[in-house]
């Protein structure tokens, strides 16, 4: 990507339409750009839709640093609100972090209801992650590249997404990336904090939900899917697996199978294909 279209991605958006609104939420460390491919599509099916950008995001994965999750929920539920005032009616989409987000939104607010592609409920750390209360004093700093497959064509996107123009061929580039790109360890710990919220959250939420989720997700476990699902207090709740994607849903090889086939719903077999109608 050029600087310019990393600033443009870096930028929430809006597209006016309809009278049905709907919020999308990107992941976390990403920014609004990774939801607006949805979001045009979306809007071409004359939906009202607004991408958020989270508070700390858009800048330096430094700024996350003593970020608190209460601060990216206020950057949801301040555009949540914006959108409320202008349609008849709201659904949230959230994308990992933002699934936990448009989770926990669902169950402080009436939305219309509620979409996830790869929700963060439960990360692939394993024991780590048990020590973040104290490990982020001890080990302020994460280093997610140091042992990253820069083969991997999902990965180059991503990180050209954000970056720009990458020789990712060059192992001096490789070396420095691997040196250089780092996340406050206190940023994933409020992540964590935030999940255990949800998971609270979970009986409250009755609105009409679809839980989307990759099946080669390797940040989060899968089974996170399948816990949202049951957990859900709704009665019209469904859950589609991607055998072929991994954490990037929304851009990944079967992203348009995440993708409104029609404009009455989000997917056509879906139940909420009865309740998004324009």
């Amino acid at each position: 990507m050029t600087e310019n279209e990393i600033i443009q991605a870096a930028q929430a958006f809006w597209i006016a339409g309809g009278t049905t609104g709907l919020l999308l939420i990107h992941g976390f460390g990403g920014l609004p750009g990774e939801m607006r491919p949805l979001g045009a599509f979306l809007a071409d099916h004359g939906y009202t839709v607004a991408g958020s950008l989270l508070a700390r995001h858009g800048r330096h994965p430094d700024a996350l640093y003593n970020v608190r999750w209460s601060e990216w929920y206020a950057s949801v539920e301040e555009t949540f609100t914006e959108l409320q005032r202008r349609c008849e009616r709201v659904f949230v989409i959230g994308y990992s972090l933002g699934g936990l987000l448009a989770l926990h939104l669902a169950a402080q607010h009436q939305t219309a209801g509620v979409i996830t592609l790869a929700a963060a409920l439960q990360l692939n750390g394993g024991w780590p992650l048990r020590l973040l209360p104290v490990a982020r004093y001890a080990m302020p700093w994460f280093y997610p590249m140091r042992a990253a497959d820069f083969r991997d064509p999902r990965l180059r996107e991503d990180l050209s997404s954000k970056m720009g123009a990458v020789d990712f061929d060059d192992p001096a580039v490789i070396k420095q990336l691997r040196a250089s790109i780092r996340i406050p360890t206190g940023a994933i710990y409020e992540l964590v904090r935030l999940s255990r919220l949800v998971r609270r959250d979970l009986p409250r939420i009755t609105v009409p939900a679809l839980v989307l989720q990759g099946r080669r997700d390797e940040t989060v476990l899968p089974i996170s899917a399948q816990q949202i699902l049951d957990g859900l207090g709704s009665s019209d709740k469904q859950l589609a697996w991607f055998d072929r994607s991994g954490h990037l849903l929304p851009n990944d090889v079967e992203q348009h199978g995440s993708r409104p086939r029609s404009p009455s719903g989000l997917r056509a077999e879906s139940s909420l294909n009865q309740t998004t109608k324009r």
